[in-house]
């Protein structure tokens, strides 16, 4: 039996926070970066004297008998839970050897954490051991630690994996910027193991056979009736544009890995096992991420980029979703558009403040700013105009908690965007969506 106190030796940590390092560029060398547009968070990780910095990034090994520990006391003060509306954890692998190559994978390794109402409370404590061991594990979970693991089957040892940690802290708009609280409240400290027997470890297989299942959408009257509004609105856009000329969504990373897959990849797992790991690129396990092929912008007067979307939330697949649109070059930043905007839209509401009752769930109020679909039509022009140079742009929707459990939503049971591309929409054509589709409808052109 280990022995925490006489077994480990304890060595200080310290945060670092990550906010403004992971919008730098250039993260994977030709392949598509992007973070999906969370402008309210703050990302933070973690610093130890053996830390070193790739990309931006802290990253670090983990031995498979040692453990970290995350503990932060939560401020008294209302002000800060009215304020804020999420904090979640994640464990990654940053980077992995395979086939004697080097892949940075960036992909989770265990389900992230979400921190209902429940859980953060004024005062009160979140708690998180991070370990390949089952013994440092079940000693911690009596102690109240939520237990994030690590498979030491894939872990340093083997093959050289590089071990990263994000908390992210959301904020209602404008961000809020929380470093006071983090340098006061938050302590991080890795265990090293000094004794001699042998541990009992997590292995990928475990962690995979008890991962946290899926959610299925809410099967309420008015969110099958809005699915299948919606679907019929796509065979609309269909119809009125040519086949060639519309951009599926594809399942996160599908259509980028090499071969292509017909499955999103979302974790560690799912991207070592392919034939070239690929970047996922800080997923969070809970959400569904779905990405166009990159579409071309011509510098035309006439053609427009269409992106027909819904809300998400009225579909019962999430409790938020926006969009993303993303500069095709080697930033991949969100685009300019008119106005001083940026790529962004938001197709529902985000998650209410901490101190909501309901809380993660969206309240009436907020939920009725938002049409349940809506077609955003951006003349090419205007993208050209505000974005000079700009060649081509890639597309990007979140689902984000699914209503029933807060995991990711089946994907066979979402319903994502489309873009098509094509001259505005005619007179007709707006008629027709305004009878048919009424005051749920949302036709926005910039």
């Amino acid at each position: 039996m280990i022995n925490l106190k006489t077994d480990y030796n304890e060595i200080p940590g310290k945060y670092i926070n990550l906010t403004t390092a992971l919008s730098l560029s250039n993260l994977i060398n030709g392949d598509v970066n992007f973070y999906g547009a969370n402008m309210t968070v703050n990302y933070v990780s973690a610093l130890f004297p053996d830390t070193k910095m790739v990309d931006n990034i802290p990253v670090m090994a983990i031995g498979n008998n040692d453990y970290i520990l995350i503990e932060m006391k939560l401020p008294n003060d209302p002000l800060w839970f009215v304020s804020h509306n999420l904090l979640l954890f994640c464990s990654y692998f940053y980077s992995s050897f395979k086939n004697l190559e080097n892949y940075v994978t960036y992909a989770t390794l265990d389900n992230s954490n979400f921190f209902t109402a429940d859980q953060v409370k004024p005062g009160g404590e979140i708690k998180i051991c991070i370990t390949a061991s089952q013994e440092v594990a079940a000693l911690y979970k009596k102690e109240g630690y939520i237990i994030s693991r690590i498979p030491s089957d894939y872990n340093n040892c083997n093959n050289q994996s590089t071990y990263n940690l994000l908390l992210r802290f959301g904020s209602k708009d404008p961000r809020i910027d929380n470093t006071p609280l983090f340098r006061d409240n938050l302590k991080i400290s890795y265990h090293k193991y000094q004794g001699t027997e042998d541990q009992l470890l997590f292995t990928s297989k475990e962690i995979i056979d008890t991962a946290l299942p899926a959610g299925t959408p809410e099967k309420k009257p008015n969110n099958l009736e809005t699915v299948k509004q919606y679907i019929s609105l796509e065979k609309y856009l269909d119809s009125t544009f040519p086949s060639d000329n519309k951009y599926e969504l594809y399942p996160y990373l599908s259509n980028f890995t090499d071969p292509e897959v017909d499955y999103a990849i979302q974790s560690f797992y799912d991207s070592i096992e392919l034939p070239v790991p690929i970047n996922v690129q800080a997923n969070n396990t809970q959400e569904n991420y779905f990405m166009s092929d990159n579409v071309n912008i011509v510098d035309s007067e006439v053609l427009y980029l269409h992106i027909l979307f819904a809300n998400q939330n009225a579909t019962g697949a999430a409790l938020t979703s926006n969009i993303q649109i993303y500069n095709g070059d080697s930033t991949h930043s969100l685009i300019n558009l008119a106005n001083g905007t940026t790529g962004l839209i938001k197709t529902a509401p985000d998650l209410p403040s901490f101190s909501e009752s309901d809380y993660p769930y969206v309240g009436q109020a907020a939920l009725a700013k938002f049409k349940d679909y809506g077609i955003v039509s951006i003349k090419m022009s205007e993208i050209i105009e505000n974005n000079p140079g700009l060649e081509n742009v890639l597309i990007v929707e979140r689902f984000s908690y699914n209503p029933k459990n807060l995991n990711y939503t089946e994907y066979k049971d979402c319903h994502p965007s489309a873009a098509y591309v094509g001259c505005a929409l005619t007179e007709s054509n707006i008629d027709y969506l305004k009878s048919t589709y009424h005051r749920k409808i949302e036709l926005s052109a910039i």
